[in-house]
């Protein structure tokens, strides 16, 4: 059980620590495809650029508009072997960020180093999903992973701009910078079509965390009490800080 769970601890960090230059939404989701084929009972489905706009993910798609690299929504399900009415499904979405420039609202030079950390949120859930796929949990797990850059050049999406989400509201961009909850907003999106019993997302999703919290804390912020109170209690279980 130690190992299974230090080795996707690992596995996380190395996929954090690979520099922008490596690591693109291309490459990520095929390093994640190519690891979760080894794992019994987990499906994988690959979304790209063509099956985000069938899906209307206009935000997502503004996001990707300035990119290189072509989008991925990388999603996975793992199905225990004893599925009853009482098994629970339980969705985790990640914000996959492999690096930020804040698009035309630029980034300050010193604020742009280390952004190819902008998707560990999604690195922490694979790895969550991975390690509780391998331990055989009795528990259906879903798991999402919305894989961007968000760079600039002729045909990024400007500030003023306003596109049209999955559910189907209108989203005026006044910074481009705002780029993890449009990436998230669809994605979320499609994580509740598929009816689970709870959501739980993970994202460096902004910098006033570290202003309040500093750099060794998580903000944690729900709208189920007792899921908050569990999550606080693993996380003390294990040594992790969360607020």
């Amino acid at each position: 059980r130690s190992t299974i769970i230090t080795e996707s601890v690992n596995l996380c960090r190395d996929l954090v620590n690979e520099p922008p230059n490596v690591l693109n939404s291309e490459t990520y989701a095929k390093l994640v495809e190519k690891d979760a084929q080894k794992i019994k009972n987990v499906k994988i489905k690959i979304l790209g650029k063509n099956d985000l706009k069938k899906q209307k993910m206009g935000m997502f798609l503004s996001v990707n508009a300035g990119s290189n690299y072509d989008p991925r929504l990388v999603h996975l399900t793992y199905t225990p072997k004893k599925v009853t009415k009482k098994t629970k499904h339980i969705a985790l979405v990640g914000k996959g960020l492999t690096f930020d420039t804040g698009g035309y609202s630029l980034k300050p030079g010193g604020s742009m180093i280390n952004m190819k950390f902008d998707m560990g949120g999604s690195s922490t859930v694979y790895g969550a999903f991975r390690a509780a796929a391998r331990l055989g949990l009795d528990v259906k797990i879903s798991c999402f992973l919305g894989m961007t850059d968000n760079a600039v050049n002729e045909k990024a999406t400007m500030p003023d701009s306003i596109v049209t989400a999955r559910n189907g509201k209108t989203v005026e961009i006044l910074n481009t910078d705002a780029e993890g909850r449009l990436v998230l907003g669809d994605v979320l999106d499609y994580a509740c079509d598929q009816k689970p019993d709870v959501v739980i997302d993970a994202a460096t999703l902004t910098g006033a965390v570290l202003v309040s919290l500093g750099m060794e804390v998580c903000g944690l912020m729900g709208n189920d009490q007792k899921l908050a109170d569990k999550l606080l209690k693993a996380s003390k279980e294990v040594d992790e800080y969360m607020w």
